[in-house]
């Protein structure tokens, strides 16, 4: 029978869908629970006007369930999970007796109102991807609207140096624009290369292609007037100018492929033959920007290991036919790596001075194919960056034990949505068992633990053993932020910033259900890489899908092992 939807409930719907992008915001993945803050309560008993949830059995995590209480009556005395209190005000309490499960409540009451039925708040709070944990110790937490201390408000800290990552009135969900801005370099004229550079990308996506046309103008425009500024900041001068040389021609004849697709019929094949031949000239520009800036990284030395020398060669095989750069004055002359500073206690980790490239296939069970929007695939296959300037511990953990075969075969153990998940081992430890750190220790089934890392803006490296809010800088922003589909951050407990081992995830980022400065995990855990190529495949990997093989493909000779 067809069925038809009342117009009537329209302006009803509009309501539950601003309250999902205001309530569903990130659970920040942990190796044994995940949980968001900051409003939690645990404990049995009867109020008015609740939502709870909440089911575990043997210290297994259920799929929670949610309902919403109109009356005392409606609460039963096994509820594990109670949050009460008025629009505008939550107040919240947790015991050590029993698991929470943390949800912006006060948010729930303030934008739905009284008048926002039971039924469409539990069905709003299911799609939500909570899971719950045990607290280590009592809190009582009061949540006021209005004030300074508003959960994931851009005033939670006064005066934050720069807003946390995806604040802005724009979120940028490019890895490989991310990951340029996270290289350690100072150059405010490469900076403003990047930003035209990628620009132009963003309208050839949207088809704005006179808006296109005007920032390869204005990219053009900085190269001939500000060209020296920035080679003045390479190690190697030379490469530099030959590098903007290249993009300068490359730019040329993407602007030749743009004035094509304007001269084009709307829908038309020759417009998309043209807007084809653009797409693929800026992907080179792009790469050749980004061999532009990592000749601006410094060269360095650190103390705590033995820095590394390394020289990247190309074979005439491996050139990019499309660049304009001959092939031979594309290799990056070999020096002493920029080494971002780790304290000495950390030795006895495994780092990564740099970044690699690491490739990973999948398969599901029982032959099953991965169904990409209607495409089907035997196998999935992702590459990743990982990035040692920005977390360097974190980092060498994942690549070390990449290299080890740590995670072949090893099953996906969560995905929901919110994240897809995997590092458990079988067995009865949570992670990977080594040689401890002697700074961090080992775990109940002797893992090898890591502490957690953090590097904010404007700092010179990491800081370690505590998140961000920790340190009283909550709201700054961090180098790497959650903001991309296929972010890779580690997983630890809750309440112990050091019992991270093997546990790692790919965020699922959705701008919808995360609205701009509303990132909760940036600061609290560290983002080590991107998904740059594949990420596609996560909308369809699912728990109890095998990582047939993980491999680093590059970068290697960037780890660094402790003596």
């Amino acid at each position: 029978m067809r069925s038809t939807l009342d117009i009537s409930l329209f302006p009803f719907l509009a309501v539950i869908v601003v309250v999902v992008v205001v309530v569903v915001s990130f659970v920040p993945p942990s190796a044994d629970a995940f949980l968001l803050p900051p409003v939690s309560t645990t404990g049995g008993g009867r109020a008015a006007g609740t939502f709870v949830s909440t089911e575990t059995t043997s210290g297994m995590i259920k799929r929670p369930r949610f309902f919403v209480a109109t009356s005392a009556s409606a609460i039963d005395d096994d509820v594990d999970v109670v949050v009460e209190g008025r629009a505008g005000t939550t107040t919240t309490t947790t015991t050590p007796a029993s698991p929470s499960i943390r949800v912006p409540a006060a948010t729930i009451y303030a934008t739905a109102g009284s008048w926002l039925s039971s039924a469409a708040l539990a069905t709003i709070l299911w799609s939500a991807p909570a899971s719950m944990s045990a607290p280590a110790s009592t809190t009582t937490t009061t949540t006021t609207f209005g004030g300074s201390d508003r959960w994931g408000s851009s005033s939670y800290v006064a005066h934050a140096r720069e807003m946390a990552s995806g604040s802005g009135t724009r979120v940028n969900k490019d890895p490989e624009s991310l990951l340029r801005y996270g290289l350690p370099i100072d150059n405010v004229e490469v900076r403003q290369l990047q930003k035209s550079i990628e620009d132009v990308r963003i309208n050839l996506q949207s088809k704005r292609k006179s808006a296109a046309l005007d920032d390869l103008k204005k990219a053009r425009g900085i190269i001939n007037a500000r060209g020296t500024k920035m080679t003045s900041s390479c190690r190697d001068a030379r490469y530099c100018s030959d590098m903007l040389s290249s993009m300068t021609d490359d730019m040329v004849k993407l602007e030749t492929t743009l004035r094509a697709s304007l001269d084009s019929l709307n829908g038309s094949d020759q417009e998309r033959e043209a807007l084809d031949r653009s797409y693929e000239r800026q992907d080179v520009i792009q790469r050749e920007l980004t061999s532009l800036e990592e000749q601006m990284i410094p060269s360095g030395e650190f103390t705590t290991m033995a820095t590394t020398t390394t020289t990247t060669t190309t074979t005439d095989d491996d050139c990019d036919s499309l660049s304009s750069m001959p092939c031979h004055a594309r290799s990056t002359p070999g020096v002493n790596r920029y080494v971002t500073p780790v304290p000495e206690i950390y030795s006895d980790l495994p780092q990564l001075r740099g970044r690699a490239t690491v490739e990973m296939s999948f398969k599901k069970p029982n032959g099953e194919m991965f169904n990409i929007e209607g495409a089907l695939y035997k196998e999935a296959k992702m590459k990743m960056i990982i990035d040692g300037y920005t977390a360097p511990v974190t980092g060498g953990n994942f690549v070390d034990l990449v290299k080890k075969g740590f995670y072949d075969n090893m099953e996906i153990q969560r995905s929901d949505g919110f994240v897809v998940q995997t590092g458990d081992p079988k067995g009865e430890a949570d992670g990977y068992v080594g040689t401890p750190s002697k700074s961090v220790g080992a775990g109940k089934h002797g893992e090898r633990l890591i502490p957690l890392e953090i590097f904010a803006k404007g700092d010179k490296g990491p800081f370690y053993e505590s998140g961000i809010e920790d340190e009283g800088r909550g709201g700054e922003a961090t180098v790497l932020p959650f903001s991309s589909y296929g972010a890779m951050g580690w997983a630890r407990e809750e309440y112990d910033a050091n019992s991270g081992s093997s546990q790692f995830f790919w965020l699922l980022f959705d701008s919808d259900l995360t609205p701009a400065g509303k990132n909760v995990l940036d600061g609290r855990y560290p983002c080590f890489g991107y998904v740059v190529e594949g990420a596609d495949f996560l909308r369809d990997i699912k728990e109890g899908d095998v990582i047939v093989s993980a491999k680093v493909t590059s970068g290697i000779e960037n780890l660094v092992l402790p003596s």
